[in-house]
């Protein structure tokens, strides 16, 4: 995962050529020649910037379900309340697999509203949901009520969190709890969880445009220069990605790739 990780953080550092950047990395396994690969994505050229190292004890998420999908640190996003202490207020937090194709300063400095989160509806939720498959049918009856009473599933890739908000209710420990209550109902671990508790306390903002999904952007007929123009976060969602399979899911994922490579 070294590889997108850096092609994330370089485009994210290209895209702020101006203003402070400060990145906190959690990991349980990175070694020193890890950290220093990384670290040259966000600090070359810019050495005003700040990569902040985390790294969590693997004990924490030891039990919780994870597969060759989904690792357990998927699980880590729900501690950065509690991780970051009182000293601040907001932060953006940002899956590996994205492209930051744009200054995302106005995103990050979103009005909350006395929301929690601030997120992008998931793009294939719905598909999902009508594909009806025998596993995932307890999961979708599940949504599908919480749906019809107005819940938005977001996708948690992409989350504007209110740390400040967050510290007051909720805590790792309670997340779990929570989880542990709902285990059998879930298949996407931590989105759905995260789906579950802060139903009525999201923000929503537009997901063509920080958080669109290449595939779904690939359905939707759209192209490189469609994506180029308008999208400010690219998010290579599903199984298949650009980087582990010979996939031409469509041309905006390689040239993305490329432009923020080495």
């Amino acid at each position: 995962v070294l590889y997108p990780a850096y092609v994330m953080l370089r485009s994210l550092a290209k895209n702020h050529a101006s203003g402070q950047l400060c990145v906190y990395v959690l990991h349980s396994v990175l070694n020193e020649e890890d950290c220093c690969f990384l670290r040259d994505a966000l600090l070359r050229g810019r050495e005003d910037n700040q990569m902040i190292f985390l790294r969590i004890d693997p004990i924490k998420t030891a039990g919780l379900p994870y597969n060759h999908l989904w690792s357990t640190e998927m699980y880590y996003r729900l501690m950065l309340p509690e991780l970051l202490g009182k000293s601040i207020d907001r932060i953006l937090y940002l899956d590996i697999d994205m492209i930051v194709n744009k200054n995302v300063t106005e995103f990050y400095s979103t009005d909350f509203d006395d929301c929690l989160l601030i997120a992008a509806r998931d793009m294939e939720f719905d598909t999902i949901l009508g594909m009806d498959e025998p596993d995932s049918r307890l999961r979708n009856a599940f949504f599908k009520e919480l749906v019809e009473n107005g819940m938005t599933y977001f996708c948690s890739g992409v989350l504007l969190m209110n740390l400040s908000g967050l510290r007051e209710r909720y805590s790792f420990e309670k997340y779990i709890e929570i989880f542990h209550s709902i285990a059998d109902k879930v298949i996407l671990p931590d989105q759905d969880l995260l789906n579950y508790v802060h139903n009525g306390q999201v923000k929503y903002v537009d997901e063509c445009q920080y958080g669109l999904f290449a595939q779904t952007a690939h359905k939707m007929g759209m192209t490189y220069d469609d994506v180029s123009r308008n999208v400010s976060i690219l998010h290579f969602t599903g199984q298949a990605k650009p980087w582990t399979t010979n996939l031409v899911l469509c041309k905006m994922a390689f040239h993305r790739l490329i432009k923020y490579s080495f």
